[in-house]
């Protein structure tokens, strides 16, 4: 098939060629007649200039009409152009010049690429000068072939050499011609061809693309969907687990409701590390930049182990080098996690003895920029030399054995390898069994402010109990748009904790008319909800009212743009289900004496 399609595209550009030529030797036949009309005056050889010059265009148009498809009339023109030769030697009396048309007409048959024309000129120029030559020798003196009065054979071969050389370059001139013109052509072929399984290889590249966007954006649309549904029960069972611990328990009531709560944020902890490893995957991770302290940073993680380490007798300590600087800028909500998983799985796998973690400065670069190398050492089980490998693959560990005993998703170290390489830096692990393993990780920051007051240097401690006196510090009219009955039922009971009245509305409409008739310092919206959902109901809020609300989005929403998209659409805060009552108590002694008015 391709053999019969590369035959026809050179026959195609073959016949191009004849066309083209063919179309430049009417100008040339014209002018080669037009010559002998011009040399016909000299010596008046005006029935030759009309008789042989009007017979060879006869001719050669006889035949290319007579056999349009054939190649003969282009032997035919080959002769042709020989006798115009012959016919001007004549008309001019042998004037040598006039042999130079025969090149002439040798060169114009190049533009066929075919040497083969070269043969029948370079016969008729043989025979004319063979003949003529001889004729003239013997005593004839009108045939005109050369102004000397005899052609020895010695010049008369050296003509005839001359002209083979001649007429062999050429015919070697229009081979070549053919030969590359065909290369080209079959070139031509390959990169069209090339081109065509390129455009297909393309567009099955971007069939491929628009599968896989179609499969990560249901794969988000999943993931953010079982998100919601997993964490809108989870918010009943921590808050309600919350609430329980506030009131008077016996020792195994309160180690019951432990047990619960550790559970629930458990869960809460896979879901998170899921939707993490699914937005480092995909790309859509973007790093903070802010000032923060180093060495609070690194108590608030051990601190979240305090418990535990005092309950199994380990030694928790952290040691930070005195040239490193306390106050560095980047982002240190994903440092925290990296330390959290790190400092949680030495915990998990040491039984005996330490769990430390020192931070080294590595070096330093312009623009104040440096390199922090942590090192996170247990005295713990160790890892086998040949397990290694496997330590930063999602969803592995090192043998089963090891997820019955610890538990775990296998999402936490690969996880922290990704953030590690989006910070800058790299993660490694040095580690020998049954004597413990030394994780070690470099982040790239920048040296801060020292002058510089802190963000969340402002929050004051959060109170450990509930109590009606938090709302007389925080005096606030509250409404609650949410249209969950187990999540109504949490977020009324804290905040009736807390001192509070609130009230509810189980949609986004509900809450516009409930605002029309009360005046309200905060608003707790939840997003998803019927009739009307949060974000429209904000909208509007936020166009009609003229003494406006303090808006905190309360969702299980979690996707990386839900965030912004609460903003964008005038919400003011962002609080994620299931939350904690501290973070309910610090956006609201955060937003305490603030006012936003049209």
């Amino acid at each position: 098939m391709n053999k019969d399609i590369n035959a026809s595209n050179n026959q195609a550009f073959f016949s191009e060629v004849k066309e083209r030529s063919d179309r430049l030797m009417n100008y040339f036949l014209i002018c080669f007649f037009l010559v002998g009309l011009l040399v016909a005056s000299y010596y008046d050889t005006w029935l030759i200039a009309f008789g042989v010059g009007g017979t060879s265009l006869l001719a050669y148009y006889s035949a290319k009409i007579a056999l349009p498809n054939s190649t003969i009339y282009q032997y035919v023109l080959s002769i042709i152009l020989g006798i115009f030769m012959a016919q001007f030697i004549y008309q001019m009396h042998g004037m040598f010049e006039m042999h130079f048309f025969a090149f002439i007409g040798s060169a114009l048959l190049i533009t066929y690429q075919k040497w083969k024309l070269q043969i029948p000129l370079l016969i008729i120029v043989v025979l004319h000068h063979t003949i003529f030559s001889h004729l003239q020798n013997i005593g004839f003196t009108e045939i005109y072939f050369s102004n000397q009065n005899y052609i020895d054979l010695q010049t008369l071969l050296s003509h005839l050499l001359l002209s083979s050389v001649i007429f062999f370059i050429c015919g070697l001139w229009a081979y070549q011609l053919e030969k590359y013109s065909t290369i080209r052509k079959q070139n031509e072929e390959a990169l069209d061809k090339s081109n065509q399984q390129l455009r297909k290889f393309n567009l099955e590249l971007e069939r491929a693309r628009q599968d896989a966007d179609q499969a990560s954006q249901a794969k988000s649309i999943f993931l953010a969907t079982m998100s919601h549904e997993i964490r809108t029960p989870m918010n009943g069972v921590i808050g309600m687990s919350a609430l329980l611990g506030e009131t008077t328990l016996t020792e195994e009531q309160r180690m019951f409701n432990e047990t619960i709560n550790i559970c629930g944020e458990t869960l809460i902890n896979v879901i998170n590390d899921i939707l993490d490893f699914s937005k480092i995957e995909s790309g859509n991770l973007e790093l903070e930049s802010e000032e923060f302290d180093l060495r609070r940073l690194i108590e608030d993680v051990l601190y979240i182990f305090t418990s535990k380490a005092t309950q199994t007798h380990l030694v928790l300590i952290y040691d930070i080098q005195e040239n490193v600087p306390l106050q560095i800028v980047g982002d240190h909500l994903r440092l925290k996690q990296i330390l959290t998983n790190l400092v949680g799985n030495a915990m998990k796998f040491t039984e005996q003895g330490e769990v430390c973690v020192v931070v080294h400065l590595e070096n330093t670069g312009p623009n104040e920029q440096i390199t922090l190398r942590f090192d996170i050492r247990d005295t713990g089980i160790g890892i086998p030399e040949d397990k290694l490998n496997r330590l930063f693959k999602a969803f592995s560990q090192i043998d089963s054995s090891t997820t019955r005993k610890y538990g775990g998703t296998g999402l936490g170290l690969a996880i922290s390898e990704k953030l590690v390489a989006l910070m800058g830096g790299q993660i490694w692990v040095k580690s020998k069994p049954d004597l413990g393993s030394t994780f070690s990780f470099t982040i790239t920051a920048y040296i801060g402010n020292l002058n510089r007051q802190m963000r969340f240097q402002d929050e004051k401690l959060i109170p450990n109990k509930l109590t009606t006196n938090f709302s007389k510090k925080f005096p606030f009219a509250i409404l609650i748009a949410e249209d969950n009955q187990m999540n109504q039922h949490v977020i009324l009971n804290i905040l009736h904790k807390m001192g509070y009245e609130p009230d509810l509305v189980k949609n986004g409409h509900e809450a516009l008319e409930a605002v029309k008739q009360k005046e309200y310092e905060i608003i707790l919206m939840d997003i998803q909800m019927p009739v009307m959902d949060g974000l429209e109901a904000t909208q509007i809020i936020r166009k009609t009212l003229k003494k406006q609300p303090i808006i905190i989005a309360l969702t299980a929403n979690v996707m990386t743009d839900d965030e912004e998209t609460c903003i964008n659409a005038g919400m003011n805060d962002y609080i994620r289900k299931p939350f904690k009552l501290e973070e309910l108590m610090s956006r609201l002694q955060k937003w305490h004496s603030t006012r936003i008015e049209i």
